[in-house]
């Protein structure tokens, strides 16, 4: 009988010990270490960019999808935990499917605080100097990207599928992305000047700033018979020093006088000319 229940006794403990656990498991360790987990080297979707809510727009959960069509992505869960959910063990889960977008079958979705999904009451948790995790599942649970902030000795590091260009992250970090979209290298941003892309592109954008416009060659003594040729530059500061290079403009004149062209791609300089019949 003693010998029965030693027997029983190294059978539980025996199981207990060989458990198989995935340290990845969002309800037991959300933030545990990447190095068992192997991403995807074709992923079909990637988290794109995740945003506190310090940021313009406020907090969400952008992915992007690289698979052909969304029915790819059908029965794909995307997961928020933060320190004090795992603490529960709980953590929130919604469907792909049930992401936003800003067009049908866009490339872009995303979760916000109006999404009005699991996840939705749960952004508030996305701060860069706290711990929290998201993670990206396909239908079959099998983990295909990942992003977790660790906080270790009081020290703030990113983990997760090409995290690794990712440092210095604290709570003044308004978003991160992945920059060109769905490729491997992550960017922060912390400025003031930050334009976070939610539904959309993350994809580097040239943006045009025009200070003011110079029509050149205008003639002290008025206008003759002959319509006078102007010159039009688009100017980035006061002294035209730094002409934008392209642009477009649509021009009026007053007086009974009249442009042509008035509408113009500026490619500069761009040469019009004003008349009067």
């Amino acid at each position: 009988m003693i010998f029965k229940r030693r027997y029983l006794l190294c059978l539980f403990f025996a199981m207990l010990c060989c458990r198989t656990v995935s340290a990845f498991e969002p309800k037991n360790n959300p933030k545990a270490e990447p190095a068992a987990v192997q991403c995807a080297a074709e992923p079909k979707a990637v988290i794109n960019e995740i945003a506190s809510s310090i940021a313009t727009q406020g907090a969400f959960i952008e992915v992007k999808r690289l698979a052909t069509s969304p029915d790819e992505l059908v029965n794909w869960t995307l997961t928020l935990c933060d320190s004090a959910t795992e603490r529960r063990g709980q953590c929130y889960s919604s469907p792909v499917s049930q992401l936003a977008q800003n067009a049908p079958e866009s490339l872009w979705l995303y979760v916000n605080s109006t999404t009005g999904i699991s996840i939705s009451g749960a952004l508030g948790a996305i701060d860069f100097g706290k711990e929290f995790s998201v993670w990206l599942k396909d239908s079959s649970g099998t983990i295909i990207d990942f992003f977790s902030v660790i906080e270790r000795k009081g020290n703030v590091t990113a983990s997760g599928c090409e995290a690794s260009s990712l440092y210095d992250l604290n709570s003044g970090t308004k978003f991160i992305e992945r920059n060109p979209d769905g490729g491997v290298n992550w960017t922060k941003q912390q400025s003031n000047n930050e334009i976070s892309t939610q539904g959309g592109t993350n994809d580097a954008v040239s943006i045009i700033t025009v200070n003011h416009y110079e029509l050149r060659g205008l003639q002290p003594n008025g206008l003759t018979c002959q319509a006078m040729p102007l010159t039009l530059y688009a100017c980035n500061d006061a002294l035209c020093t730094a002409p934008v290079s392209s642009t477009s403009v649509t021009l009026t004149a007053d007086g009974g006088a009249t442009l042509s062209p008035s509408a113009i791609n500026i490619n500069n300089p761009s040469s019009l000319n004003l008349s009067k019949l």
